[in-house]
């Protein structure tokens, strides 16, 4: 079953053009509709409240110049969907932060897949993450997260599949068929299985690969050794050995907080991927 609806965050960044390129490209394979929401990040209103006439002025500027950033990325953002002959529509948000997530959140529920970018350092990073936790936290809605080294548009040929056997997993499983059922191969990746193990069974991947060999006719399974690396990197390193094309994964299995303060795997791929990565919570 291809998509049909899909959505892609812009910013001013230099690598926003590259996720419309994404979109696009993805919207030309599925034959899908495309909307485009572009957002900028405001201050906090209340902020100029402790301020003096000069320096809330000031702030009510910033809060122009960001409306017009976003105006301006929606309207070269609605140029490329027409010339590309494209059914969609871009928009134009500019909020503080948690505006933002909110209506990351809401625009992702009427799309199938949401495009976002990569949170890395820099002026965007803030509105990159809020907008992106929205999507998968609050949308019920999957999203590709576009690395911001990125250069190219994404033909799936091999999907990865990161499998620990957890319900986001199968979560993000389900919402990668569409890829899945046009790839060439699939393959299903478990770092560290123990065999035995209740959700894995005497032969780890095994149940799964069958799943999917109803929706592949080429499905493998690789058990992968950490060898002393976190199980992020293992599964970096793997995919780009195996030259996969996008990697699917369950996010946030433990709690974004913890996450935060003690690490984990969806937090460490988030900050260190190269590669594609579909995400579903």
């Amino acid at each position: 079953m291809p998509l049909k609806s899909l959505l892609v965050f812009m910013d001013a960044s230099e690598d926003s053009s590259t996720r419309l390129d994404v979109a696009c490209g993805l919207a030309e394979q599925c034959d899908a509709h495309l909307d485009a929401l572009s957002m900028s990040l405001q201050i906090f209103p209340y902020a100029a409240a402790s301020l003096d006439a000069g320096a809330a002025a000031i702030d009510i500027g910033q809060i122009e110049e960001a409306k017009q950033r976003a105006q301006q990325v929606a309207a070269e953002a609605q140029k490329v969907i027409e010339a590309r002959g494209l059914s969609g529509e871009a928009r134009w948000t500019s909020r503080e932060l948690s505006g933002l997530r909110e209506a990351a959140a809401i625009q992702a529920r009427f799309a199938e897949l949401t495009v976002a970018g990569q949170p890395v350092a820099g002026s965007d990073r803030s509105l990159r993450e809020w907008a992106f936790e929205g999507a998968l936290f609050s949308s019920g809605r999957p999203v590709l997260l576009i690395p911001s080294s990125w250069k190219s548009a994404i033909n799936v040929r091999h999907v990865i599949v990161a499998w620990d056997a957890s319900r986001e997993a199968a979560r993000a499983l389900g919402d990668a068929i569409p890829f899945i059922e046009q790839a060439e191969k699939t393959t299903i990746v478990i770092v560290d299985p123990e065999p035995g193990n209740q959700a894995f069974g005497d032969e780890p991947g095994a149940d799964i690969a069958r799943v999917l060999a109803r929706h592949c006719d080429n499905v493998a399974v690789d058990r992968v050794p950490s060898s002393g690396a976190s199980i992020a990197q293992a599964l970096l390193v793997h995919t780009v050995d195996a030259a996969g094309d996008v990697i699917v994964m369950g996010g946030y299995g433990h709690s974004p907080l913890r996450e935060s303060i003690f690490g984990g795997v969806s937090s460490e791929m988030i900050r260190q991927t190269t590669v594609p990565l579909l995400l579903s919570h």
